[in-house]
């Protein structure tokens, strides 16, 4: 089967689904939306309008790719796999809107957990349509043996935080002694990171134990400043701390517990189905300023329940989250629609949205480039 991958984010869930669908025998071909606006997506749905798509199902991840894939296939016989990170939870309505119609018009929904199924109906989507597929990790490359980054002694507490956290986690430190923290920071986070970070120093003096660190600086295809790569950074750490759910942190959560690292995270969403409360890490309810931080500090005191979660997050890890079998579980669902055994594909999209037949802002989107 040949399908071709559209993603929102080039990085290690790219590599590790397409890697794996190819040691299944698929053959695979991708597409990264080059910016963060529906723009950018349009103009790459349009490219691929504009030539023969040699796929027999298309696979979008990210509400952006999604919105790529719809006008990439308009008018003809592939279907499109939808991923979306957070359904019914866009921070915007015009978002919403959107992801509405997105879902509405592929195949198949792959939904990371079961509340986000519920979610999903409620944008209009058939619940018959709607297949459970878990985000992945690459449990080869991210394990608990192997290199890591040097320190000092002490604790280390790894995050990829914005910037209300980071400020929550640098007032962690005084109570903690010895302890270091590592914010994993990208382009567009780093600044607000940054600023919060200084004001956070002014009233705690542990400037010295705080250290922003650029993702790609540790990506797994990259070498990090100290010579180990993000594998080795996670290994090194006690807890790691993420403060969303969609695709980034979700990454981070996974990478984590497949080296052996508990993780404390926000319960919402994906997150909720990729830690186990109380057995891998600990999920925090609602939005109180110093719920993560308060978790992290009762987890790092505590180093027979670090051990245990250390351990079951990697289990867990292997045994459920394995780009391998997460593969093969998208290969079946792409089986169901593939292009031959899905002829009313065309007709289904466009019954699915010609609710927004009269909506500005999707023909708008359609017609971008």
């Amino acid at each position: 089967m040949r399908i071709h991958v559209l993603c929102q984010h080039s990085g290690a869930g790219l590599r590790g689904l397409t890697s794996a669908l190819e040691s299944l025998g698929h053959m695979t071909t991708h597409d990264v939306v080059a910016g963060s606006d529906v723009s950018d997506a349009a103009q790459l749905g349009h490219r691929l309008a504009a030539r023969p798509l040699a796929a027999d199902v298309l696979l979008a991840s990210g509400w952006l790719a999604g919105l790529a894939a719809q006008i990439a296939t308009r008018g003809v016989d592939t279907p499109v796999l939808q991923r979306l990170f957070t359904p019914g939870r866009a921070p915007d309505h015009d978002q919403g809107r959107l992801e509405g119609a997105i879902a509405r018009g592929a195949a198949r929904n792959l939904s990371l957990c079961g509340a986000d199924v519920d979610r999903l109906v409620a944008l209009g989507v058939r619940r018959a349509s709607v297949r459970l597929v878990p985000h992945g990790v690459d449990t080869t490359l991210f394990r608990d043996e192997g290199p890591t980054w040097p320190r000092a002694g002490g604790r280390r507490v790894v995050a990829r935080p914005d910037a209300m956290s980071a400020a929550e986690l640098v007032s962690l430190l005084p109570s903690l002694p010895r302890s270091e923290l590592v914010l994993l920071t990208t382009s567009m986070t780093r600044p607000a990171v940054t600023n919060a970070v200084s004001a956070a120093v002014a009233h705690h003096p542990v400037a010295h134990r705080v250290r922003l660190v650029d993702v790609s600086e540790v990506a797994d295809d990259g070498v990090a400043p100290q010579g180990g790569m993000l594998p080795g950074l996670l290994r090194s750490a006690d807890v790691v701390v993420t403060t969303g759910d969609d695709e980034p942190e979700l990454d981070l959560a996974l990478q984590a517990m497949a080296c052996g690292v508990p993780v404390v995270a926000r319960s919402a969403g994906a997150m909720s189905a990729v830690v186990a409360d109380g057995v891998t890490g600990v999920l925090v309810g609602g939005v109180a300023p110093d719920a993560l931080g308060d978790a992290a500090r009762a987890l790092l005191g505590d180093d027979l329940q670090l051990e245990s979660f250390g351990f079951a997050a990697g289990d867990r890890a292997r045994a459920a989250f394995g780009w391998p079998s997460v593969a093969a579980m998208v290969a079946r669902v792409a089986g169901e629609v593939a292009r031959g055994s899905h002829p009313d594909v065309v007709a289904t999209r466009r019954a699915a949205t010609e609710d927004h037949g009269g909506d500005d802002l999707w023909r708008d989107a359609l017609s971008t480039s």
